[in-house]
């Protein structure tokens, strides 16, 4: 992770309104946030999305399962051509941009 810096406030702002947020998301993470977010979206269940992408009910399962770590780029290419949109435009989220150094 890199290095912050404490962030400098104006004097002339009221401390009470500002609301700072730092997520740091693993990739993982990040994917099920994306596939949370357009399922929501499209008003899709997980069941739905599974036949929909052409997969099995519990390979959409292990994907949100917090406790597995590896996400197959396979996977992600099925879910979006079950949702009908390319690999750039399921990575083009603000997700993707907080990702935590996966290198330590």
């Amino acid at each position: 992770m890199s290095k912050c810096t404490q962030p400098r406030i104006r004097s002339d702002v009221n401390v009470d309104t500002i609301s700072l947020e730092v997520v740091v998301l693993t990739l993982k993470q990040a994917v099920v946030k994306r596939v949370t977010e357009k399922c929501g979206e499209l008003n899709i269940a997980t069941n739905a999305l599974a036949n929909i992408c052409g997969v099995t009910p519990s390979t959409i399962y292990s994907l949100l399962d917090d406790s597995r770590n590896d996400v197959m780029l396979s996977t992600v290419k099925k879910i979006c051509d079950g949702l009908e949109m390319t690999l750039h435009e399921f990575f083009s989220s603000d997700y993707f941009n907080k990702l935590d150094q996966e290198i330590k």
